[in-house]
């Protein structure tokens, strides 16, 4: 299907719409709308042409593109995420693997648990 200039230009408002949507405000901005969701806008538009069997992308088929791709974003509104060692966490977590091996000798590939290798290494 051909783009009518009508469509053309709502494809671009479109564009320029979920590029300002994007950034995350004090200067910082993080730019996941690329060429790719241009693209897709294009691709969906033409597909709804198609679904109607029509020649030409019309300005509401570009409307509604529009409205699924931004749906179909995922916005993310958080603070920054900080992690911590915890040195008692690594000491309580070998402590469990150690009790879960304990019951599962059979498994011969716990490589990362084994303690003294002793027993296992011939002389």
């Amino acid at each position: 299907p051909k783009i009518t200039p009508e469509s053309q230009q709502i494809l671009v408002e479109s564009y320029r719409k979920l590029r300002q949507g994007d950034t995350m405000g004090r200067s910082r901005t993080a730019y996941r709308i690329t060429v790719r969701q241009l693209e897709s806008l294009i691709r969906l538009s033409e597909a709804l042409a198609r679904l109607h069997l029509d020649d030409t992308v019309q300005p509401q088929y570009v409307r509604e593109s529009y409205r699924l791709l931004k749906k179909s974003i995922i916005h993310v509104e958080t603070d920054d995420v900080t992690f911590f060692d915890n040195p008692n966490d690594d000491a309580n977590n070998d402590n469990e693997d150690n009790n879960d091996n304990e019951d599962n000798n059979d498994n011969e590939d716990n490589t990362d648990t084994i303690g003294n290798t002793d027993d296992i290494v011939p002389k």
